[in-house]
């Protein structure tokens, strides 16, 4: 788990190969809107809208978190969502041979009243010795 702490607000993020789980913890005393539609997943350097999963016509793009409560939602790029799968962020035979991959997930939040900002979490992914 990769954690990290912003004005407040809990980010966590679990990946995988297809697909990472988010979770936001609201630690302020306002409301928290977090805007999925502007919100990126960028691989090596390719940016592509997020994609949240399991993907539905009626998937929210708009996650309102009440003070002192979390959201966890698994998203992917959007560009990876194939007929009838989704392709890999990052392919774990390639890290086995010492490749890595780049990402990077921007997310949008609005806290209370204030204007929206957006917050960049910048990761590596190498294999695990």
């Amino acid at each position: 788990i990769l954690e990290y702490i912003k004005e407040n607000v809990t980010y966590q993020f679990i990946p995988s190969s297809n697909a990472w789980k988010v979770t936001v913890k609201n630690n302020t005393n306002e409301t928290i809107w977090l805007n999925w539609e502007k919100a990126n997943f960028i691989i090596n350097g390719r940016a592509s809208g997020i994609s949240l999963q399991p993907h539905s016509p009626e998937s929210n793009s708009m996650d309102i978190i009440k003070n002192n409560s979390e959201i966890t939602r698994t998203v992917t790029a959007s560009k990876l969502i194939a007929e009838n799968k989704i392709n890999r962020i990052y392919d774990k035979q390639d890290l086995k041979k010492g490749g890595k991959t780049s990402v990077s997930i921007t997310l949008p939040i609005g806290v209370g009243d204030k204007p929206q900002f957006f917050h960049i979490f910048n990761f590596i992914v190498t294999q695990d010795n």
